[in-house]
């Protein structure tokens, strides 16, 4: 936390106020704040070990809707790390590179490695705090 808190006092610029997301946020989308900047992260996680993920066609809309940065993170509950996209770069691969999984509604089939390529892969935790930063200080 204390990382976190560092880097993003690093790059946040101060004195902009971003408006707040309108409630409620589906249970895997979560706001983060520091001081007055604001992101939102869609967050997935696979159990298993090569990675398969469902992106939610709905939540990606709602997401593209709110006037805040966000970025979706893949985990893998059998590794530390795990992939980071842009939300532009999640809206390019839905109309492109991730296919709809037919059984599933407005999932798309995300499965490493070929679905993951082009996003950024983070080995930790740690890893994370950068893209986060740039994130909270507006760079997609």
């Amino acid at each position: 936390e204390q990382a976190l808190e560092a880097a993003l006092d690093d790059e946040v610029r101060h004195g902009e106020k971003e408006p707040t997301p309108t409630p409620p946020l589906p249970g895997n989308v979560r706001l983060l704040a520091k001081g007055q900047r604001q992101c939102l992260l869609y967050v997935l996680e696979s159990a298993l070990d090569d990675g398969f993920w469902g992106v939610n066609r709905v939540i990606v809309d709602e997401l593209k809707s709110q006037p805040l940065p966000w970025a979706l993170v893949l985990l893998n509950a059998n590794r530390a790390g795990g992939y980071w996209f842009t939300g532009p770069q999640v809206l390019e691969r839905l109309e492109g590179s991730w296919r709809p999984i037919v059984s599933s509604g407005p999932n798309y089939e995300v499965r490493a490695p070929a679905g993951v390529a082009g996003g950024q892969a983070f080995p930790s935790a740690d890893a994370l705090l950068p893209l986060l930063a740039q994130l909270m200080a507006g760079r997609r």
